[in-house]
């Protein structure tokens, strides 16, 4: 991490503007995303469609190009972005810092993909189990461990839906990422007005019998906490079966 301190990536409650993009993307996934408005599939079917455009060769070139330039000028690197109003797409290919850290978050009605494409990145990803709170959601703890270069991170509404991730101190990494929000009729949370996009958390370094609780924290808090340290640096707490589980697996 830079003497300057841990970087702040996150854009929560700021306006991005559009980015154009008449190429590949846009031809792969305008059909996608017109089914996914219309509920003719859901995240999954979303997610299903973006990986197989993703092996297209024509695409595969715009994210080599995208990612030179976050290489070269040390920043994310936007391919396509549209905000529809209500609902929005990003495509762009991320670039972190050596030791740079995006703190646990979960997501309020956010599709993504993002594919490990340089670098070592280590993560951790749960499910959420249900919300106890205004400020408090209890967590399954899915993934622990190194993203190795081809890895994916699938988020959606109703799996996979938290984690966070950092590059390690030694290196930068680059990431890419397909992020729709707002597209999803059925929400974990309420639509009721709430902004689309993350909401940082502070896991609990302790695990109940069903999981692991998580605190919704602001901006401020998520960095300063978890900015500028290493994801081992943090516990994560193994669950413990719940004595229905238990009792099951004893038969």
């Amino acid at each position: 991490m830079t003497a300057s301190g841990p970087r702040n990536n996150s854009r929560m409650g700021q306006p991005r503007p559009d980015v154009a993009h008449d190429g590949p993307f846009r031809t792969a996934l305008g059909p996608l995303l017109a089914d996914f408005s219309a509920g003719k599939i859901d995240g999954v079917g979303f997610q299903q469609g973006v990986l197989a455009a993703l092996t297209e060769p024509d695409v595969q070139q715009i994210i080599a190009t995208a990612a030179d330039t976050a290489r070269a000028t040390a920043a994310d690197a936007t391919i396509w972005r549209h905000d529809f109003g209500d609902r929005d797409i990003t495509i762009s290919v991320i670039h972190l810092r050596a030791g740079e850290v995006h703190p646990p978050h979960h997501h309020h009605n956010v599709t993504s993909v993002q594919v490990i494409l340089e670098g070592r990145v280590s993560g951790r990803e749960y499910d959420r189990i249900r919300r106890l709170d205004e400020t408090h959601v209890l967590l399954k703890p899915l993934s622990d461990g190194q993203l190795r270069v081809g890895s994916r991170l699938l988020a959606q509404e109703w799996s996979r839906n938290a984690h966070w991730f950092a590059a390690s101190a030694d290196a930068p990494a680059l990431i890419f990422n397909c992020n729709a929000r707002g597209f999803e009729a059925r929400t974990f949370d309420m639509s009721d007005g709430r902004p689309l996009g993350r909401r940082l958390l502070l896991p609990s370094r302790t695990a109940t019998d069903e999981g692991i609780v998580a605190r919704e924290i602001d901006v401020a808090e998520a960095y300063e906490t978890f900015g500028a340290i290493a994801l081992k640096d943090w516990p994560s707490p193994a669950t413990v079966l719940s004595p229905a589980v238990a009792e099951v697996k004893s038969d």
